[in-house]
């Protein structure tokens, strides 16, 4: 077990998997903060940053070598749907999202060729433990959250075609949307999903 905020993480995946050929690496820990940016407190900015951003980059970094050499291997990041737009009342994980998101996206480029697939998963919202610890309103969800198995059922089946998936049809008519659109509707509707926080979202 390592925690991604603390920055020697690496060195105790590195010491737990010492002697192991690695063949895929998946960056899906995220932090997140509900709520106005401006009442995000500093220690939460910095570990947003650095679990979803830096821990993710350094992951690539120190994984994809050994695949690129042998000429096979898969390294797959958890990106969200909030990516596809600035989204308020999550905005440094918003941020953070389209930043992994870009990044899969650009090593997958540059390894084009090397028998090593690279990808971003553009999930939706998933029943999961930190799902879970968000007072949210269910009744303002358009649709109840997706089974994870089933994004990663699907993610690993489209592995090889690398870029981005959007593993939700929801999604992928966001993402045809313009932008100025996308930013108001995944603020609304991600606002709306937490009344305590923002109850004029409720009308």
């Amino acid at each position: 077990m390592a925690d991604l905020a603390d920055p020697a993480w690496l060195e105790t995946v590195q010491a737990a998997t010492e002697g192991l050929d690695i063949g895929l690496a998946v960056a899906n820990a995220a932090a997140s903060f509900v709520g106005s940016f401006l009442e995000q407190p500093a220690a939460s900015r910095s570990a947003t940053v650095q679990v979803n951003c830096l821990a993710t980059t350094e992951l690539a970094a120190w994984a994809l070598p050994p695949m690129v050499a042998r000429g096979r291997g898969g390294f797959v990041v958890t990106s969200s749907g909030s990516a596809l737009a600035g989204t308020g009342a999550v905005a440094t994980y918003s941020a953070s999202k389209a930043f992994v998101l870009n990044l899969a996206e650009a090593i997958g480029w540059e390894l084009t060729g090397t028998g090593v697939h690279c990808q971003a998963v553009v999930a939706p919202a998933m029943d999961t433990p930190g799902w879970r610890s968000h007072p949210i309103d269910a009744s303002r969800m358009y649709q109840p959250p997706a089974d994870p198995r089933a994004v990663v059922d699907g993610a690993l089946d489209r592995l090889p075609d690398g870029g981005w998936y959007l593993a939700d049809p929801g999604l992928e008519l966001v993402a045809g949307m313009a932008r100025a659109e996308r930013v108001e509707l995944l603020s609304g509707t991600t606002a709306a999903l937490y009344p305590d926080r923002y109850p004029t979202q409720r009308d």
